[in-house]
């Protein structure tokens, strides 16, 4: 894949030769071109009406977002990029939360960046971690380059933080685990930290961690949904919780069949032990209730792609 830059002001006069060039992902990071809002909504009526097809990031601060831009961005296929900062945890956190719900509201793509030395102690480290997971954010970037030995960071706890960083990246982004990830950790009573440190240890001792070389962009979706079911089932067993597999199976298998298609446009057949209505409703997202309530249904599903987005049908 090529990289090709150009300007915002050539993109606002022209669209239409992002389509000339066959381009069909396109970054924006500049964020004081974002903050005059009628120009950034104006960029976005004509991607819209001009480029529909073209997914688009933006890098944005979150001042940016109101209801007249969220509204304009639900129109498009794009993804947004935020810097998780540290006074999001303190004085910034009702104001950072607010934004992030109306995204989640809306349905939006988003995504943190995190830089792991603005938080100087492993400790501060994970509880980011733990605070951004909770955002439900589709994929999380951390950049270790700039962690440095300190009277409050050892070189083995470096060490640490980038085998949880890299364990998380696995799992979590590469793993499209979103839908489902607080789902399952809540009846394991894990913080995201502890699950992703447990993943780290299971990653060294099954030859796929960052020391023996795996690199998750060269391995396949399924791949990586067979490793996530192994540690979950794994840390299943370990909390005395086997009822909530079955269930928990079927939510990481159909949500990754459903990402699958749109990403691979990969059509799947899944054998699941309950109804696809009961796991893709609000009820599966408590794993306990839901094995006390639901009944076995197996059924076999097949998943696919349609106009409208990912579907399925029994068979």
């Amino acid at each position: 894949m090529e990289d090709l830059n150009f300007s915002l002001l050539e993109l606002e006069k022209n669209p239409r030769f992002l389509l000339e060039k066959d381009i069909k992902q396109v970054t924006i990071s500049d964020k004081d071109y974002f903050s005059d809002k009628s120009r950034f909504l104006k960029l976005i009526k004509i991607i819209e009406n001009e480029v529909p097809q073209v997914h688009f990031t933006f890098y944005l601060l979150p001042s940016v977002l109101d209801k007249d831009v969220i509204d304009a961005l639900s129109t498009i296929a794009c993804t947004l990029q935020f810097d998780f900062l540290s006074e999001y945890l303190t004085e910034k956190r009702k104001f950072f939360s607010k934004k992030i719900r109306m995204l989640n509201d809306y349905g939006l793509v988003f995504g943190f960046n995190i830089d792991s030395s603005d938080f100087p102690t492993i400790k501060g480290f994970k509880n980011v971690l733990d605070e951004a997971i909770s955002y439900y954010p589709n994929h999380i970037y951390i950049e270790n380059q700039n962690l440095k030995p300190s009277d409050k960071l050892s070189t083995q706890d470096i060490k640490k933080i980038k085998e949880l960083s890299f364990a998380m990246e696995v799992f979590y982004s590469f793993g499209r685990a979103v839908p489902w990830f607080l789902a399952s950790i809540q009846p394991l009573r894990l913080r995201p930290s502890q699950f992703f440190s447990d993943f780290a240890e299971w990653q060294r001792c099954n030859n796929c961690s960052k020391e023996s070389n795996f690199l998750p962009e060269k391995v396949s979706h399924q791949e990586i949904e067979k490793m996530q079911l192994l540690f979950l089932k794994l840390k299943c067993e370990e909390k005395h919780l086997h009822s909530i597999f079955l269930p928990l199976k079927d939510l990481v298998c159909i949500h990754g069949a459903f990402s699958r298609s749109i990403f691979e446009q990969e059509d799947t057949i899944l054998e699941l032990s309950y109804h696809p209505e009961d796991i893709l409703s609000p009820m599966a997202m408590d794993l306990v209730k839901f094995t006390e309530e639901v009944c076995l249904e197996n059924h076999k599903i097949k998943i696919f792609l349609t106009d409208f987005g990912p579907n399925y049908e029994i068979l």
